[in-house]
């Protein structure tokens, strides 16, 4: 069936309007304009499919076969094309072996690289539910070291509850030295 809320109306836009996104996002950074001219590109980058969340400027985007992706614009406040440097950690990470969603690099501008990354939580547009380790275990996000919480939390919760524990746990490991 279809998800609770599947406003098609706020559909993510095509591959085709990113750099029109990118745009959006330096102009919303931009602390000179007005509250009207804030509102205007903040509703171009969060109206298109729903929000992301994290600190980067970012939107969804879909591609021409009608897959989602992520697109992660560069920021105003970046000292370095951080788009790029992302694409070098995902291409290490992949290298190590770690299993991770398809990703791509586009320059619209000399003020740096949008990464784009397909989502891990979509097949085509059949959402895959997921859950994160936070949620799983109950913790608040902003929780740290002080609260108890460890990977071997994480650990225990894939060996009592996971479908896969060996291959998870695998998983787990090679992040935990990946990062």
């Amino acid at each position: 069936g279809e998800f609770v809320n599947n406003d098609r109306a706020m559909a993510a836009p095509p591959w085709t309007s990113l750099r029109e996104l990118e745009a959006a996002s330096r102009n919303y950074e931009d602390e000179s304009q007005s509250d009207n001219e804030h509102e205007k590109w903040l509703s171009m980058l969060i109206a298109p499919g729903s929000s992301l969340g994290g600190a980067r400027p970012k939107a969804n985007v879909l591609d021409p076969e009608g897959n989602l992706w992520i697109a992660k614009f560069p920021s105003r406040a970046d000292s370095a094309d951080t788009g790029a440097w992302e694409m070098v950690a995902h291409q290490l990470a992949r290298q190590v072996g770690l299993r991770l969603p398809e990703c791509r690099l586009e320059k619209f501008s000399r003020n740096g690289s949008t990464f784009l990354t397909r989502r891990f939580d979509r097949n085509g547009n059949r959402r895959i539910h997921f859950a994160s380790a936070m949620t799983l275990l109950g913790k608040t996000d902003g929780a740290d070291y002080q609260d108890g919480t460890s990977y071997l939390d994480i650990a225990k919760f894939i060996m009592q509850y996971g479908a896969q524990p060996d291959a998870d746990l695998r998983e787990l490991w090679k992040r935990i030295v990946f990062s």
